[in-house]
């Protein structure tokens, strides 16, 4: 585990999809939303969300980025607040070389694969970065470690 110094949980918690993306048409706000074998109250567009459990609808427990389909500049914000140092592009070596080590990785498609990561230091955070084999960093979520554990039926 890499000791990043990233966003507390109360400021967590405070992020909204609509603060970081404005300006994307047709943001959803679903209140029925499975993810992780629970219900979630969930605002995006496509692939990329910011999700609450159902217990604490109006704290942002956990958020997925398809990171080629959001605005670059908004995206980089949302990563710097969060105090995440990844981008779009970015290769697994670059990637271990800000985050450390994966706790863990698995391929679901040919072309890329999906590694773990358990981050921070004080709030500590579980992340996913799935990476093409020619193309790099794509996609990543990134939850509060206590919700994985309490919800999450994917081991650590």
């Amino acid at each position: 585990m890499k000791a990043l110094d990233l966003i507390d949980y109360e400021g967590f918690a405070k992020l909204r999809f609509r603060d970081f993306f404005p300006e994307l048409p047709d943001i959803a706000e679903v209140e029925c939303w499975q993810w992780m074998g629970t219900t979630w109250r969930n605002e995006g567009v496509g692939f990329s969300s910011f999700s609450s459990h159902h217990t604490t609808p109006n704290e942002t427990g956990g958020i997925e980025l398809s990171l080629d389909d959001l605005p670059a500049a908004e995206l980089a914000r949302l990563l710097v607040t969060i105090g995440l140092p990844l981008h779009y592009g970015m290769r697994i070596d670059e990637i271990i070389s800000e985050l450390g080590e994966p706790s863990s990785d698995a391929g679901f498609v040919p072309d890329r694969r999906s590694y773990q990561f358990i981050l921070g230091s004080v709030a500590k955070y579980v992340c996913y970065c799935t990476v093409l084999d020619d193309g790099g960093l794509i996609y990543l979520s990134i939850i509060r470690r206590d919700l994985f554990e309490s919800y999450s039926n994917c081991p650590l």
